[in-house]
């Protein structure tokens, strides 16, 4: 459990330092039931726009792992000591396909460096795979933290509301996912991809 937990605080941590804060869940968009999988996410990618050298020099790279329906990802730097790993999972809702990203249960990481206490978390994003290009939009932070100001998040939630996790099940969280799926505002916080050639 510690592991995992490590993992998507690195993970959260680099996408805020790259300009995103998705919101933190605790339970996940993904059931056992979920075997989606698309091949075409496979592979190396970098940011289609790059803004600064960060971002151009920054690679997202997805694996199969094993025989199952997960991804191994990581998003390293070139010429940086480090990644950030992670797992992913795909899910289908209605037309739309979101992703699921948590730490990686397989990982072995040093005991010595992490932080404690920590929990688990999911990040959740609309997910569009095409040959050569992705864009992911994950579920945006300060979206939320509106709503819940406004009085108008379905989710259940936890913390200060400057600082919310959602802690709405996993039923819940398909629902409002499906809700949301076209809502360009709820799920706003993007990434454009193109693969490596």
């Amino acid at each position: 459990m510690k592991s995992k937990s490590l993992c998507a605080v690195i993970l959260l941590g680099y996408l805020t330092l790259a300009g995103c804060e998705p919101v933190n869940s605790l339970f996940s968009l993904y059931t056992n039931d979920d075997k989606f999988f698309d091949e075409n996410l496979v592979g190396e990618w970098r940011q289609a726009v790059p803004t600064d050298s960060d971002s151009q020099n920054t690679r997202w790279v997805f694996l199969r792992n094993g025989d199952s329906q997960v991804y191994k990802t990581s998003l390293s730097a070139i010429g940086k000591r480090g990644s950030f790993l992670s797992q992913g999972r795909l899910v289908q809702l209605g037309n739309a396909v979101f992703v699921d990203f948590e730490p990686d249960s397989s990982l072995n990481l040093d005991e010595a460096t992490m932080a404690f206490p920590m929990i688990e978390t999911h990040m959740i994003g609309r997910i569009w795979i095409e040959k050569d290009t992705v864009r992911i939009h994950f579920l945006n932070d300060d979206w939320v933290k509106k709503q819940i100001k406004a009085g108008k998040l379905t989710l259940a939630h936890a913390g200060p509301d400057n600082d919310p996790v959602l802690n709405a099940s996993t039923a819940e969280l398909r629902k409002f996912a499906l809700e949301h799926a076209d809502d360009k505002e709820a799920f706003s916080e993007n990434y454009e991809l193109a693969r490596m050639k």
